[in-house]
């Protein structure tokens, strides 16, 4: 489906926009676009514009003033040498 570039203000974005957006690459996009996952409208020109209201839709929720989240991070030495390494830094 074509859209016309006066509709396309802020309503829509370019697949650069989008990606920063959402953190993902054009890439990524692009291949969403092929798996039918996030299909983009097209310009008079071709180029793809996502819609803002599709893309908010894909980013999490943010934890509402006041509210804390929780990250647990997991990390493990792989290799003796590594291992090893470490506990002479932490001497």
């Amino acid at each position: 489906m074509f859209v016309g570039d006066e509709m396309m203000d802020e309503q829509f974005v370019s697949i650069g926009k989008a990606a920063k957006m959402i953190g993902m690459s054009i890439e990524g996009l692009r291949h969403w676009e092929s798996a039918g996952v996030l299909i983009p409208m097209r310009t008079l020109t071709n180029q793809r514009r996502y819609r803002v209201a599709d893309l908010q839709a894909l980013l999490p929720e943010t934890p509402a003033i006041g509210q804390t989240s929780r990250c647990l991070l997991y990390a493990r030495v792989s290799t003796k040498k590594q291992q090893e390494a470490t506990r002479s830094r932490e001497s």
